[in-house]
C-alpha cells in the first residue's frame, strides 16, 4: 500500500468526535486569523488582478469572494481568496516550512457553500476538513524540511494542492480510493519558488492560489474518473524536491496527534526571520524603559536562514519585509511592525533610516545548531552613554511553544479589520466562528465579510 493510500484512510475514517477540544479551537482561531488577514489583502487591492485574470471565465455563481460579496465559480472564488492573503501575515509552521491557512481554508469556505447544502455537510465538517488539510500539508511539509527548502523552493505551493485535496475530498465525502487519486493528482500540480518573495505580494501570490485552486481541480477530476498513482510520493515527489526526506513523519503518531495546534500565528507583519528580534527588542526596551533615540547600538545575533533571506539594501517596501533592522526600527519607532508599515515611504522615513544604521547583524553557530527545531536570536542593545542590556529568545511570539491566547488573535482580528468593516459585523463574525459547529451555510459569515462600498 502506497503512502497515498494510507493517508487516504485516515482522511476517510477521520471523525469530528475524533478531534480534541484544543485541535477544534485552534482550528476556529485559524479561520478567524484568516479572515482577518484576507481583509487586509482586501484593502489593499491584492486580489484585483486575479479577478480580472478570470472575469471571462466567472460565468456561474457558486462561491463568494470575500470583501467583493460576488459569487464566481467554486475553484476561482477559493484561488481568488487565497490571493488576497499577504504572505507574510498569514498563520504558518517552522517544522514544515509553509503556511496552510491561505491555501486550506479558502479552499474549504469556497467547497463548503457550493456543495455543502447537497452533500447535507454542517460546520462539524468544515471544521474537521480544515484541520485534516492542514495536517496533511504539515506532515508532507515536514518530511521536506528544511532540505527543499534549501534547494529553493516554497513548501506553501508545493504541498498546497495536497492540502487543498483533501478539502475538497472530505466535504465530498470522498471514498479512500477517489481521496487517493485527489492526492495523487495533486501531488503533480504543485510548484513554487522561494525566488518568488523577491517579487511584490501578488506575485507570490500567483503560486499560492493557485496551489489552493489546484487541488479543488484534483478532487474534481478524481470524480470524473482521473486516476494516479499510489506511490507518486515516495517514488517522485519527494524525491525531486527533496534530498533527504522523512517518510515516518507522514505517518507517525497520524489521528493521535493533531498537527494544526503546532503552528503559529503572527504578530508582526514580515518574514517570520524578523520576528524573534523585533520582540526581543521591544522586551527590552519596554522593560528597561529606554527611549529608542537613547540607543547608539543593536547588535542581533541570528541563524543562518535568517541572515541567508536578509535583503540588506531594501529599495522598498516589498524588500523590507525581509530586512531585520526595518523591522526592528518600525516597532521601536511606531510601537509595531504592523503590514502598513512595510511600505517604502516608511523606510525612506529619516528617524527609520537613522535606527535601521544603528542595528548589526552576526550569525551565530550556536543558534544554527538549534534551527529548525527552533528559530532563535540574542539581542544586545548599547546606550549613548555605554549601558548594554541583552536578552535572548528561542521562539517568536505566536509559536505554539510562546503561542498569543485566543483574546490576543481576536485582538489582531479587530485591529487588521478596522476602517474595513463595521463594529457590529467584527463582533457577528468572532460570534459565528467560535460557534461555527452549529451551522449549515456560510450566507451569514460571508454577508458580514462584504464591504460596505463607499
Amino acid at each position: 500500500m502506497g503512502l497515498i493510500n494510507k493517508l487516504s484512510e485516515f482522511i476517510c475514517n477521520a471523525s469530528y468526535y475524533d478531534l480534541p477540544e484544543s485541535v477544534i479551537n485552534s482550528t476556529k482561531m485559524r479561520v478567524l486569523d484568516f479572515l482577518g488577514v484576507a481583509l487586509t489583502g482586501f484593502k489593499h487591492e491584492i486580489h484585483k488582478p486575479f479577478i480580472q485574470a478570470f472575469r471571462s471565465y466567472n460565468q456561474r455563481g457558486e462561491s463568494t469572494i470575500i470583501g467583493e460579496g460576488i459569487k464566481v465559480y467554486c475553484q476561482h472564488a477559493a484561488l481568488i481568496n487565497s490571493s488576497m492573503c499577504p504572505a507574510d501575515l498569514t498563520d504558518g509552521s517552522r517544522f514544515a516550512g509553509l503556511h496552510a491557512s491561505p491555501v486550506v481554508v479558502p479552499a474549504a469556505l469556497a467547497v463548503f457553500e457550493t456543495y455543502g447544502k447537497e452533500m447535507k455537510k454542517t460546520g462539524k465538517d468544515l471544521l474537521l476538513a480544515i484541520a485534516l488539510g492542514y495536517e496533511i500539508m504539515i506532515r508532507v511539509g515536514r518530511s521536506m524540511n528544511p532540505s527543499a527548502v534549501k534547494r529553493g523552493f516554497h513548501l506553501t505551493p508545493v504541498v498546497g494542492p495536497m492540502g487543498s485535496a483533501v478539502v475538497a475530498s472530505k466535504l465530498l465525502s470522498y471514498d479512500p480510493s477517489r481521496t487517493a487519486n485527489s492526492l495523487s493528482t495533486a501531488c503533480i500540480l504543485g510548484s513554487g519558488l522561494l525566488g518568488a518573495f523577491k517579487g511584490p505580494e501578488s506575485f507570490v501570490g500567483a503560486q499560492i492560489s493557485r496551489a489552493c485552486e489546484g487541488g479543488i481541480y484534483s478532487a474534481l477530476l478524481a470524480q470524473e474518473g482521473i486516476e494516479g498513482y499510489n506511490d507518486i510520493l515516495e517514488t517522485a515527489f519527494l524525491p525531486a524536491f527533496s534530498d533527504p526526506y522523512d517518510l515516518e513523519v507522514l505517518t507517525e503518531d497520524l489521528g493521535k496527534e493533531f498537527m494544526i495546534p503546532k503552528t503559529y500565528i503572527r504578530k508582526h507583519a514580515g518574514c517570520r526571520h524578523i520576528h524573534a528580534p523585533i520582540d526581543v527588542t521591544l522586551s527590552i526596551v519596554q522593560q528597561h524603559h529606554i527611549d529608542w533615540e537613547d540607543i547608539d547600538q543593536i547588535l542581533v545575533k541570528t541563524y543562518s536562514v535568517a541572515r541567508a533571506l536578509e535583503n540588506d539594501h531594501p529599495q522598498s517596501g516589498n524588500d523590507a519585509r525581509f530586512n531585520i533592522s526595518f523591522g526592528i526600527a518600525v516597532a521601536l519607532i511606531y510601537g509595531n511592525a504592523s503590514y502598513d508599515k512595510f511600505t517604502t515611504e516608511h523606510l525612506n522615513d529619516e528617524s527609520v533610516q537613522r535606527v535601521m544604521k544603528k542595528v548589526r547583524l552576526e550569525t551565530s553557530e550556536e543558534l544554527d545548531k538549534e534551527y529548525p527545531s527552533k528559530r532563535g536570536t540574542i539581542v544586545r542593545i548599547t546606550l549613548k552613554g555605554g549601558k548594554t542590556f541583552s536578552s535572548s529568545l528561542d521562539f517568536a511570539k505566536g509559536e505554539p511553544e510562546f503561542p498569543l491566547s485566543d483574546s490576543e488573535i481576536e485582538g489582531k482580528f479587530e485591529f487588521l479589520v478596522e476602517g474595513i468593516l463595521e463594529r457590529e459585523k467584527v463582533h457577528k463574525i468572532e460570534v459565528f466562528v467560535k460557534n461555527i459547529e452549529t451551522t449549515t451555510e456560510l450566507t451569514e459569515l460571508l454577508n458580514n465579510l462584504t464591504v460596505r462600498k463607499s
